[in-house]
């Protein structure tokens, strides 16, 4: 009897330590994070010549990164020039894509706060730009007021250095500018240009060479890497050095609602992609520029760099752009100047 009881015992002894070790069998449930989505990106590969372009190509350097960082959880659908330039934040604020890069100097005069790039004078050189957009107190004001018209934003970096002015003579002074006729592009370089006495003309892109050529206008303005690539060497033997709007930046900006439909990860994911490429084109637009000035040494074209005394002159004359733009802005865009010129004075005290 007794030995009886000891066997059922140890019999349901055994049987409770199976069941305690067992795996309990859950019923698998689908998770956000087995989901894959897919945003549409925008491409505007007007300066697809560009190494920073080159990045945002269909199986480019951005969304391989992308695809690496969310294990191929976050896809992009990259569509070339689906809008124009001047068209491709309107389209992310209305969700006609979902991603794209913005050239901040075509909207100065709509969002001035977001073209900080072109005030005359505010930098010497990409590193300095650089400076600038990797301020947390930038990024935060940039970040709210990107918002207000429905996009995220997610970083910039300079395309070039524009302080290149293209004509057939140079403009070594001030006095130089006097009645000519330049082609601007943006708000800032347009009041610039009238600031030192020039007439500023605004006309498409594609329309600047030939005006060149046939001297409607006497010069224009864009970098000394973009026009050397767009061979304007052959129409100017001369490029001038006047950075009164001396980058142009390029943004990238993310729908909103597309954004927020995003688990917390993958938008991590994608803020640091954005940052990440942002700061290898910063390197490919110093990079690029260094090669441009050897290649205009090469082709034997003028490159006039006017005095010291003439930038200061033309410093103290242009100091009205920077009113307007900060009648523009607002107290936030006197609260971007600051964080902009403190972190161009940090860079400037580091390095010497």
């Amino acid at each position: 009897m007794k030995k009886g009881i000891f066997i059922g015992a140890v019999f349901l002894l055994v049987c409770l330590m199976v069941v305690a070790g067992s795996p309990v069998q859950v019923k698998a449930e689908s998770t956000t994070s087995e989901k894959t989505f897919k945003l549409m990106f925008g491409w505007d590969n007007v300066y697809a010549k560009c190494m920073f372009q080159q990045a945002f190509e269909p199986e480019g350097r951005f969304e391989r990164l992308l695809d690496k960082k969310t294990a191929g959880r976050l896809k992009l659908d990259i569509k070339p020039r689906l809008f124009p330039p001047k068209e491709t934040l309107f389209a992310a604020a209305q969700k006609r894509c979902d991603i794209t890069s913005v050239g901040t100097s075509y909207y100065s005069g709509s969002f001035p706060i977001f073209d900080i790039g072109s005030l005359p004078f505010i930098v010497n050189n990409i590193r300095e730009y650089e400076a600038i957009v990797l301020n947390p107190e930038v990024i935060k004001i940039w970040k709210k007021a990107y918002r207000k018209i429905g996009v995220e934003y997610l970083a910039s970096f300079p395309c070039w250095v524009q302080d290149g002015l293209w004509g057939k003579t140079s403009f070594r002074t001030i006095a130089d500018f006097k009645g000519k006729k330049i082609r601007t592009s943006g708000l800032m370089q347009e009041l610039a240009v009238k600031a030192i006495g020039g007439e500023a003309i605004s006309m498409p892109s594609n329309e600047m060479e030939e005006a060149l050529y046939r001297g409607t206008i006497d010069g224009l303005i864009t970098g000394r890497g973009w026009g050397y690539m767009l061979g304007l060497f052959d129409i100017s033997p001369n490029v001038s050095v006047w950075p009164l709007s001396p980058v142009w930046n390029m943004a990238l900006v993310v729908n909103s609602q597309s954004f927020n439909s995003l688990p917390s990860e993958l938008q991590q994911a994608l803020q640091e992609t954005a940052e990440e490429i942002a700061r290898q084109n910063i390197a490919c637009a110093g990079t690029e520029l260094a090669m441009m000035i050897k290649a205009i040494e090469l082709a034997k074209i003028k490159t006039t760099i006017p005095s010291k005394e003439e930038f200061e002159q033309a410093i103290v004359l242009t100091k009205p752009v920077y009113d307007k733009w900060l009648e523009l802005t607002g107290s936030d865009g006197e609260a971007l100047l600051d964080a902009a010129k403190e972190s161009v004075k940090r860079y400037r005290t580091f390095i010497h």
